[in-house]
């Protein structure tokens, strides 16, 4: 509903122009893993950046299976927040700025608390703040 409200003035700006159509299109990404969140990302990046940004104007939905699921969040996250996505306040372009992020290793540094002070917590019989590795999520990247 909020899509359609969104692009209802360009849709009536085609009509008016006598355009019949009004492209709409839905992306579907396969998972694999880490390997699907980057093709996912680049291939949507690059038709983004193709397009001079008129793409994801055009997108309805992305639907993905597991690495397909996180190269459509990426996309998507950096088309609302770009300095987010891209860790630099320097121009540049989708594409660039998802497969920046997707770099990033946020897997380490919870497998290294899982192996370490979580593990010590499964030998103490009373719980301890400190030794959770849920604790992880709030360090900075």
């Amino acid at each position: 509903m909020q899509w359609l409200q969104a692009n209802e003035g360009e849709m009536r700006r085609a009509r008016r122009d006598g355009r019949a159509t009004f492209p709409v299109y839905i992306a579907a990404a396969e998972g694999g893993g880490l390997r699907a969140a980057y093709w996912t990302t680049s291939v949507l990046g690059e038709i983004e950046d193709a397009t001079g940004a008129r793409f994801s104007r055009h997108l309805l939905a992305v639907s993905g299976v597991s690495g397909g699921s996180l190269g459509g969040a990426t996309f998507v996250a950096g088309l609302v927040e770009p300095q987010a996505a891209c860790g630099s306040p320097r121009e540049t372009s989708v594409r660039e700025c998802a497969r920046a992020f997707l770099r990033r290793d946020f897997l380490s540094p919870v497998t290294a608390y899982l192996l370490f002070p979580d593990l010590v917590q499964r030998f103490i019989p009373w719980p301890l703040r400190t030794l959770d590795r849920a604790r992880i999520a709030t360090w900075p990247t």
